[in-house]
């Protein structure tokens, strides 16, 4: 049994050794392998040759990929979906009212957040021909609505803090 599991690493390393694209993940594990595809939600990757084991990623759970063929980094340079998200990381600034409005509203202001769309963004700076594109608008919101929460829930907690410090130093 021993032999045969020191066999399995070895194969399992060889098929590594020919992966050609790298996969890291926001948690810092990289994955050796091929980049299959990417669409509007969702990155397909190939582990190894041999195994045929694919991952399917959102492109939110991956820091990046470093891969060897220029026609797929070209596909991925021009993903609409995924320049939506970069854009509205960039672009999309709402903290202080989405922050305003879990801090003072608690769990309903995080609600109102939650089901409210996104601002539009300033067209003069993304181009209205990129915001006509539906992935484009996706990946946009999603990442614009994520930061909208995100705020939300810092205000939340912030809230919550202060309204834990009060209520103790209230009862020394």
């Amino acid at each position: 049994m021993k032999k045969f599991s020191l066999v399995l690493l070895l194969l399992v390393n060889c098929f590594s050794l020919y992966a050609k694209d790298i996969l890291v993940l926001k948690d810092g594990t990289k994955v050796k392998g091929e980049l299959i595809s990417v669409s509007q939600g969702e990155l397909v990757f190939q582990k190894t040759k041999g195994i045929q084991s694919e991952i399917k990623l959102s492109p939110e759970e991956v820091e990046f990929v470093k891969v060897a063929n220029v026609e797929k980094l070209k596909e991925l340079q021009e993903s609409m979906y995924l320049q939506g998200i970069a854009d509205a990381q960039i672009h999309h600034k709402r903290f202080g009212g989405n922050f305003c409005a879990g801090f003072f509203g608690g769990a309903i202001g995080f609600i109102i957040v939650a089901v409210t769309d996104a601002k539009e963004p300033n067209l003069a700076i993304v181009g209205e021909e990129k915001y006509k594109n539906l992935e484009y608008r996706e990946g946009y919101n999603k990442k614009a609505k994520g930061k909208n929460l995100g705020a939300a829930g810092a205000g939340w907690a912030a809230g919550f803090v202060l309204l834990l410090i009060l209520i103790g130093a209230s009862n020394s």
